[in-house]
């Protein structure tokens, strides 16, 4: 038997810790203040292209997704409303099993909860700058930025008061991913540049959540977060409701979330100067609020009698809202924004951003045809690289356009243009639906967004990786599970080789696997394999008697049996003592932390909770110079099918099912603009 891997050497980095807090807040609300206040505060938005007079209701955008067609050498473009096509490859991970199916509303279960969150909301007041954030500055940020040092340091994560472990221990230490990068908070991307320093109206952009499981939304999430910086618009995050598979209400448990519960929006917000996150509340807040003699302008319109309208009941707070109510919230999103967008469905078009802003469509399609030195980009599908030509031959990140273009393009047919009329509504809001009415984001964000300037690419890359990231609350409560795990290895080292010899942090390896059953033996009958080809596979990958922890959604542990004959296996429930005060709702996200820290992983194809260990496990392999780590291969395997058993262990670029994986582009060379030496 050929085992693959066995254990590897150790890899060695240092963590910086600082030890000051205070500054960062300021020096960015100082900054934002300097800059709005250079803005005209005469401009005014121009006035969005008229509508049908048959139809007196306001726009909506179809033809921001276009199929080009070159007719003469003077690049005459006929456009044309497409019809997106439906992915071959139309299942999701943890959805319905198509992409036209309808789903109910899952929202529909909502009920009225008194959990207390622990991070309280600030009151809104438009006109103070300070009162952007999301929330007060009760929770330590994980990272603390240093406005005086101009150095990339390796984050640190503070678990004391979330019970342990200690900051000082290498099991904090060995989970940090993301870095501090001091350039990157006071980059701003042309279209912050222009609504920062010209304009004098905030723009906005609202959405509403995927209603599939939690990955599925992660996903989507990024895409918008993205989209909205890339915009350069204040991002309004929907209220909290339940979230598919998070629905455990035990010792009155918190059920229904929204995306702060998960991640670390606050400090994006606050350590980046074009940055602006904001609640519903506050924004629904502000539009109650709106007064044209101060400049707190947000214009919600009826889109019969175009008269500034406002949210259902006049309320402001739809936390606790049932499914019936939260339908009523986003239909009147739907028909009082300013552009309500359809047709951005992420495996089917990909957007594009240049780097000048206040081109219209035409134009944008004459520049795309200039930079990629070609005639067509849409129409002649045959002379652009397949994928596959991609194979371990990755391009530099800072190729030309048409190389980087080529490369990303996963045979989509379609473009996403943020085009001028979207760029002048004050308020955009995309729907979300399972089916063409509406837009899906359904695939990892740096696949769907193309960027011009390779830098800008970069830097939303490392902003997704070092803020885009989960509480510490649950990376500390991963440490902990991962730190009893090592401790295991230890243990039955010291039971196999008969003494007390001490073992050093990194050598006490384990392997991770995400074995996903429950509704994929119905969905992806062909990836869900049965134990004994589990045991087969593993055997050729994993060197017998090894620690491997197992995240997975099957009860009944006799099914690994046949694993277990060859490997000493834990679960999450294994490390129970260690999760006392974690909210059960959480573990499926605990099980991916730990999964991403196994030496060997092996995953479950289609799950978008195996994809994004891959990810986690591909900014590791970044931090720690892991083999192969320049082309971003990984350790990493999927059971089944055959053909997909090694994809992880090569570069390949984006292709379809972008939904079903995550490919190397998201961390490979991520840091190429920035200098990380001493890191």
């Amino acid at each position: 038997m050929v085992h693959l891997f066995g254990h590897s050497p150790n890899s060695t980095r240092s963590t910086i810790h600082s030890t000051d807090s205070t500054g960062t807040e300021s020096i960015h609300t100082r900054t934002r203040r300097r800059l709005l206040s250079s803005s005209s505060s005469s401009s005014s938005l121009p006035l969005p292209l008229p509508s049908s007079p048959s139809r007196p209701r306001r726009p909506v955008i179809n033809g921001a997704i276009i199929s080009a067609v070159l007719i003469s050498c003077f690049h005459i473009v006929f456009l044309h409303y497409s019809i997106l096509l439906e992915d071959a490859s139309s299942l999701f991970d943890e959805t319905s099993t198509s992409t036209t199916s309808s789903l109910e509303d899952l929202s529909d279960l909502l009920s009225t909860n008194d959990d207390t969150k622990e991070r309280e909301q600030v009151s809104t007041n438009s006109n103070n700058d300070s009162n952007h954030h999301l929330f007060h500055d009760t929770v330590q940020t994980s990272t603390n930025r240093n406005p005086s040092s101009s150095r990339p340091t390796l984050g640190r994560l503070r678990c004391e008061k979330y019970g342990g472990p200690s900051h000082l221990t290498a099991a904090v230490d060995d989970l940090v991913y993301w870095y501090d990068i001091p350039s990157d908070a006071t980059y701003l991307n042309p279209f912050q540049k222009r609504n920062l320093e010209e304009k004098g109206i905030e723009q906005y952009l609202l959405f509403q959540q995927d209603a599939a499981g939690f990955n599925n939304r992660r996903m989507s999430l990024e895409t918008l977060i993205t989209m909205g910086i890339s915009m350069g618009r204040t991002i309004v995050l929907p209220p909290e409701q339940p979230i598919y598979m998070f629905r455990h209400r035990s010792k009155k448990q918190k059920y229904r979330f929204s995306f702060e519960d998960f991640f670390h929006l606050n400090e994006a917000h606050l350590e980046h100067v074009g940055v602006n996150i904001i609640t519903m509340s506050e924004f629904l807040t502000r539009v109650m609020n709106a007064n044209a003699d101060d400049g707190t302008i947000i214009i919600m319109k009826d889109p019969e009698t175009g008269l500034p309208t406002y949210p259902p009941g006049n309320r402001t707070d739809w936390n606790h809202a049932n499914g019936q109510e939260l339908k009523q919230l986003h239909s009147w999103l739907e028909d009082s924004s300013s552009l309500s967008v359809i047709g951005w469905e992420t495996n089917a078009c990909m957007a594009y951003w240049p780097e000048i802003t206040g081109l219209d469509q035409d134009a944008t399609l004459e520049r795309i045809y200039n930079v990629t030195n070609t005639s067509s980009i849409i129409s002649s599908m045959s002379s652009w690289p397949r994928p596959s030509s991609f194979d371990n031959a990755p391009i530099p990140v800072n190729a030309s356009v048409k190389e980087r273009f080529g490369e990303q393009r996963a045979n989509r047919p379609n473009l996403c243009l943020y085009n001028a009329t979207m760029q002048n509504a004050q308020v955009l809001y995309f729907k979300h639906t399972f089916d063409r009415s509406g837009n899906r984001f359904l695939s990892p964000f740096y696949t769907f967004h193309f960027y011009e300037d390779w830098h800008e690419a970069l830097w939303m890359r490392r902003f997704v990786r070092d803020h885009l990231r989960y509480h510490n609350e649950l990376m500390c409560a991963a440490a902990r599970v991962i730190d009893s795990i090592r401790n295991r290895v230890r243990q039955r080292h010291v039971g196999l080789v008969g003494s007390n010899h001490s073992m050093e942090y990194n050598d006490l390896l384990f392997h991770t696997m995400h074995i996903r059953r429950g509704d994929f033996t119905l969905q992806y009958k062909n990836v869900v394999i049965g134990a004994e080809l589990i045991s087969q596979i593993t055997q050729e990958i994993i060197e017998p008697n090894s620690t491997i922890f197992i995240a997975t959604d099957e009860k009944n542990k006799t099914f690994f049996e046949p694993l277990a004959r060859h490997y000493d296996l834990c679960f999450l429930h294994d490390f129970a003592h260690e999760l006392k005060n974690v909210n059960v709702n959480y573990f499926g996200i605990i099980d991916q932390i730990v999964a991403s820290r196994g030496e060997v992983f092996i995953g479950t194809w289609f799950s978008t909770l195996s994809a994004y260990v891959n990810r986690l496990r591909g900014y590791y392999s970044i931090r720690d110079k892991l083999t192969g780590y320049e082309k971003g291969a990984l350790k990493s395997f999927y059971f089944s099918p055959p053909d997909k058993r090694n994809r992880m262990r090569q570069y390949f670029a984006p292709q379809p099912a972008l939904w079903a994986q995550e490919f190397p582009m998201a961390w490979r060379d991520i840091d190429h603009d920035v200098n990380m030496e001493g890191t």
